[in-house]
Formats: C-alpha cells, structure tokens, sequence
C-alpha cells in the first residue's frame, strides 16, 4: 500500500484529503528503502498512526472500479491484523531507537553499544515468551534473540568488551529514559526492572 501511494499522485492526494478531515499530523505514507531496515519499522509506525483513513483511502470506488488499476480494497486490514501490526512495532521499536542513538555518533564505540544489546535481549525474550502473542511475532522475536547471541558471543573473543563496560553507563542511561517514556508496557517492563530513575 506504501508503495502503490507513492507511486500514485492521485492516491497521495486522497489520502492527504481524508488525512487533512480527519486532523491527522501526517498526510503520507512512509515508504520503505531495502537498504534501510529500521524503514520497515517506520513504516509500519506510520500506518497505525493512520488508521482511521486507511480502510477509507482503500475502500475508495476509484481506486478500485478497473481490473488494471491499483485496486486496493486488497490492502483493507482485519483488526486481527491490525493488532498484529501494533505487536511488531513494540518489538521493532527499541531497535530503532537503538540504532538513532548509535548512530548521532561518528563512530559506534564498544561501550555504547554492548548496553543497548542487553536491553534488546532482555526486551526480545519477553516477547517470546509471551503466549497472548501471535505465533509469528513470538518466531520474530526467536529470530533476533539468535541474531542478537551471534554478535554478542563474538565479544568473548576481546578483552575490550570487559574495558568498555566500566564506560557504559550513557548508554544505560539512554535505554532506560526511552523506556520511561514508552508507551508499549511490553517495553516498560524489560527495560525498567534494571534502571535507577529519579533521587
């Protein structure tokens, strides 16, 4: 549906309309770039936060009346999926603000981001463990326990992993105010249990 928007001044248009009526903030559809991963978690942040229009957007007559148009009734989500959705951005999430965080800087150092991999461990095992998850978020997040294990078995190998962590408290520090803002509980609770906020 990104895709067929921005290819479609006609669609962009419609959609900034109902957008416009509806006083959303945005008025477009984020799109996403295979060279940036993290896009696909914009992607779908943008999409909930324009909820409410996109069943209209898709439900249109002329976007739908020809067999070779874009026909994007096809594109109309249950609320199942819809909730679906939303579990994927809480468990994306984190990781694009880890990498924005990490990468404001013009070199990532060991010290900054060893901490951000404990919290996403931590963060990625409550969401495979949580059985009133769907099948696929809790096989997502498997998968990025196994991705994050691969990379982080590697610092065994260095004797700078054990230097860095005596400088690791930014980072803690960074994780732990993003999770305090969260809105997603899921977030709250791997994160907070191990932060020092406040006096």
């Amino acid at each position: 549906l990104s895709r067929k928007t921005w290819n479609s001044p006609a669609i962009r248009g419609a959609l900034s309309t109902l957008s416009e009526q509806q006083g959303l903030n945005s008025e477009v559809l984020v799109r996403a770039v295979r060279t940036r991963w993290n896009t696909v978690t914009e992607v779908i942040q943008r999409a909930l936060q324009m909820k409410e229009v996109l069943g209209d957007l898709c439900d249109m007559h002329q976007f739908n009346k020809d067999k070779r148009g874009p026909r994007l009734r096809r594109f109309i989500l249950s609320e199942d999926e819809w909730v679906l959705l939303d579990d994927l951005f809480r468990l994306l999430d984190p990781f694009l603000f880890a990498t924005k965080q990490i990468s404001t800087s013009k070199r990532a150092v060991v010290q900054e981001v060893i901490p951000f991999i404990d919290v996403l461990t931590n963060h990625v095992d409550s969401f495979r463990n949580d059985e009133d998850l769907a099948p696929s978020v809790r096989a997502a997040a498997e998968r990025g326990r196994a991705i994050l294990d691969k990379y982080y078995q590697r610092t065994d190998e260095s004797i700078v992993y054990r230097i860095a962590m005596s400088k690791s408290s930014f980072s803690d520090s960074l994780m732990c105010t993003y999770a305090y803002f969260s809105p997603a509980p899921t977030v709250q609770g791997s994160v907070l249990p191990g932060c020092q906020l406040g006096g």
